[in-house]
């Protein structure tokens, strides 16, 4: 994890690191040294052989040529700025003030304090006579650096109790520039303190600004550079860029699909270096004398070299480092991935060894320093099999273990860190052999652990289910119920067809008692891994063609949020009525009416038809009779307008539903009836499509949906519109199921976001969903897959990919895989 904004330290090289006089030499590179550092440990600056890093527990100096700790300073403390000015080290760190600037000696790490400041500050800047130090409520202070003296001090926000988190600070000869979120750009006389221009701007802040000579180059308003001194804008295009960086006078922007390299003091366009979406940023790059080397943060780690001034690629390489390239001279590169700093060097990557011995041995020692060594070195790893697990296991658990012994403190972050790189070679390295050694270590982290699941999920996927399925089944019989969501262990069992696992979802899948995510995963997988007796749980547990509670017999009251209850008040004739909100008509802002009886039960909920526009997403119904309902009508009229209003109750068709709900949900106010299927449209499950023969296709949705919604107390209704699919009734799902037909528009598209659910299938594969298939068929149509998605505004969606299978000329769901969540 980086504690740092990439762009913060790749600018500080691109921008005052001296250019050497050769390019970078091309690959191989090898490791040459590691540090490791569990309070993080990000490259700031590298001069006079030193390596200078920030971490969460203070800052110190490594020898370049062999990553040797010369020193550390300001122990403990978590480092939040720190800047290189000839021999001396600034930082920023937190202290009782609550932050203090420190001034610490580069060769010997001997630290002292120069001045404290009443609030928090984390952007720091330096000319050569002064330190610049801009704090969280806006506040700009100029620092000696010898004697630590405020020198003066600005405001640049108005008081107004707001804090500025983010900004940009440049200095130049005479002048400094600030670009400051939601504030703008200002330019100061950098030895006064004096405001020369200042210009509002939204953005300022949110991409770095890049010094050349007396000017900055910004791109959070189109690409502009501005005189720092007079505010003057020299030049102003309107260029694509994702990401930009400064090397000596030439101007690089990566695009959507190429690098261009123009001239910084005119704009003009030098090269153009085509390269695909995503494949390198300049957020990871840094300059060698006449080159540019970018680098992606991938799993492959891509690196590319080009020549600055004319953009020709010097050499490409999938994987010749691990962590992002901080620094670069001829045959030396340094990186660091938030935790380890790495040193490299040109030279032969390690092979295989010979004897077993020798390959034991390796083994064990990369295992051992795992955190130390580099994606090529644990590549290795999986090909020493089967000496590496064994150790392997042992550490990752021993970082489990720490990692929930320190779940609160800096360190933490190192261990999850470790934990997360280790995922993908635990399950590369396991067999089914290493179940019981497996089943031990899930044993030793204990049941509060939050890294049982990952050992759950391994195995899953590599262990004998006899050796861990009767264990996994006990766990979540003596788990407390909260807990089951957040274990693998449910999932593991589910997939299983070992006889106890089996057993266990049959006999949850029966009990309407027992937790619902047991039922649900039963459901779900039982037809394929049961048998014969799964399928017939399956079948008996499917929803039943008959009538359903009415909205308001399903409404609970006593569990409406804090935020959902608007208002308590008595009428004029003594009665007393709660209004709240609630989204089981398809809108959280809707307005609902109840009235309080005795011994404090409650009446029959009344749908207002009223909807305020404080909540998710402004409605239609802003106003009543001319009142705004989010001021007037809530605060003060509702109580007077609404308990006798006849509208509420009118109910045409005697249906159980009121006209108000009905024209809502786009049913028929004057049809008891609307689909004529013989159920009132108050308990109808689907109320607008009526029971008929369906097709293989059909019954495939059809099953998808109930597998969906099985178990789920999911009272908002369900909107379905398949371009080319005739609808056909649907069960499965606790909230009305409604059918929005071709050529008309159902009402409650008209509260899209407002919490209905938008449920949409189609084929896995891009060119299936262009071509709006519905479902993808095996080659014998025996067995199919489905994408199912459900939208319900903002960031509350999902997709996930259903299997299913036909088992004696019936479709069965066998298994269902979250696959995306908004």
């Amino acid at each position: 994890m980086r504690f740092w904004p990439i762009l913060v330290g790749v600018l500080l090289l691109f921008g005052t690191r001296p250019a050497g006089a050769q390019s970078l030499a091309a690959p191989p590179y090898v490791r040459q040294w590691s540090w490791f550092s569990r309070g993080g440990a990000e490259v700031f600056a590298v001069e006079k052989s030193r390596v200078y890093y920030t971490s969460r527990s203070g800052v110190g100096a490594l020898e370049l040529a062999t990553g040797k700790l010369l020193w550390g300073s300001l122990l403990g403390k978590w480092v939040q700025a720190a800047l290189l000015h000839q021999e001396t080290l600034f930082a920023l760190a937190p202290n009782e003030n609550p932050c203090a600037l420190y001034a610490v000696h580069a060769s010997t790490g001997k630290s002292r304090l120069l001045v404290s400041f009443p609030h928090r500050a984390t952007t720091l800047a330096h000319d050569a006579n002064s330190l610049y130090v801009l704090d969280e409520h806006g506040k700009l202070w100029a620092v000696s650096p010898l004697t630590g003296k405020v020198l003066w001090s600005t405001a640049l926000v108005a008081k107004s109790g707001r804090r500025s988190f983010s900004a940009n600070l440049l200095c130049t000869k005479d002048s400094l520039y600030v670009g400051l979120s939601d504030v703008g750009e200002i330019g100061l006389d950098s030895k006064t303190g004096k405001v020369r221009w200042s210009r509002k701007a939204e953005y300022a802040h949110l991409y770095p600004a890049l010094p050349y000579g007396d000017t900055v180059i910004t791109r959070f308003a189109g690409l502009q550079r501005t005189d720092i001194r007079t505010g003057k804008i020299v030049w102003k295009k309107t260029l694509e860029a994702w990401n930009f960086a400064l090397i000596d006078d030439v101007l690089i922007l990566q695009t959507l699909s190429a690098f261009q390299g123009y001239q910084a003091s005119t704009c003009v366009p030098l090269w153009h270096y085509p390269t695909t979406p995503r494949e390198f940023s300049l957020e990871q790059g840094l300059s060698l004398g006449k080159s540019v080397l970018l680098h992606e943060r991938t799993e492959e780690n891509p690196v590319a070299a080009l020549l600055t001034s004319t953009g020709k690629e010097l050499w490409k390489e999938p994987t010749p480092f691990t962590g992002t390239p901080v620094y670069a001279e001829s045959g030396r590169v340094i990186t660091d991935d938030g935790f380890c700093i790495r040193g490299y060097t040109r030279g032969t990557p390690p092979s295989l060894p010979a004897t077993e011995p020798e390959k034991k041995a390796l083994a064990e020692r990369l295992a051992s320093h795992f955190e130390q060594i580099d994606n090529r070195e644990r590549k290795l790893l999986e090909r020493l099999k089967p000496y590496t697990f064994p150790p392997f296991l042992a550490h990752y658990l021993d970082w489990a273990r720490r990692y929930d012994a320190k779940r609160d403190s800096a360190e933490s972050q190192a261990y999850y860190s470790l934990i997360m790189d280790a995922r993908p070679y635990l399950l590369s390295l396991c067999e089914k052999e290493n179940t019981e050694a497996m089943v031990a270590g899930w044993k030793s982290l204990g049941a509060k652990s939050s890294w049982r699941r990952e050992l759950e999920s391994v195995l899953q996927e590599k262990g004998d289910p006899a050796g861990y399925v009767p264990i996994l089944v006990a766990s979540l019989k003596t788990q407390p119920q909260t807990r089951h969501d957040d274990s693998a262990a449910l999932s593991a069992v589910a997939h299983s067809s070992h006889s106890e696992a089996v057993a266990f979802l049959i006999e949850a899948l029966r009990d309407p008692k027992a937790p619902p995510d047991w039922r649900r995963e039963a459901f779900r997988h039982l037809a394929g891994t049961g048998g014969v007796a799964g399928a017939a749980a399956v079948r008996e547990a499917r929803a039943k063609r008959v009538p359903r509670k009415p909205w308001y017999e399903r409404l609970e009251l006593s569990k409406l949020e804090p935020e959902e209850l608007v208002a308590t008040k008595k009428d004029t004739k003594g009665r007393t009525w709660l209004l709240f909100h609630s989204a089981i008509l398809g809108n959280r802002n809707d307005l609902f009416l109840v009235e309080k009886r005795k011994a404090g039960t409650w009446g029959t909920p009344l749908f207002t038809g009223i909807a305020t526009e404080d909540r998710d997403r402004p409605s239609a119904s802003r106003r009543f009779s001319g009142i705004p309902t989010r001021s007037k009508f809530v605060k003060t009229e509702w109580i007077k307008r609404l308990p006798d209003d006849p509208t509420l109750r009118r109910d045409s068709d005697g249906d159980g539903l009121t006209d108000l709900v009905e024209q809502r949900l786009g049913l028929s106010p004057k049809n008891a009836d609307t689909d004529g299927d013989g159920l009132r449209d108050g308990v109808d499950p689907c109320p607008n499509v009526a029971p008929r023969p369906l097709d293989d296709t059909e019954k495939i949705l059809a099953a998808c949906v109930e597998a969906y919604f099985f178990a789920f107390h999911w009272d908002t209704p369900s909107l379905f519109s398949l371009y080319g699919v005739t609808p056909f009734e649907l069960y499965g799902s606790s909230g009305v199921a409604l059918w929005h037909a071709s050529g008309e528009m159902n009402p409650l598209f008209s509260v899209y976001e407002g919490g209905v659910n938008l449920i949409n299938f189609y084929a896995p594969g891009e060119e299936s969903k262009q071509k709006r298939e519905r479902v993808a068929y095996s080659a014998d149509r025996q067995s199919a897959r489905v994408m199912i998605s459900r939208y319900a505004g903002g960031l509350d969606g999902d997709t996930s990919e259903v299997f299913l299978k036909k088992i004696e000329g019936e479709w069965f769901v066998v298994d269902f895989q979250l696959r995306l969540v908004s």
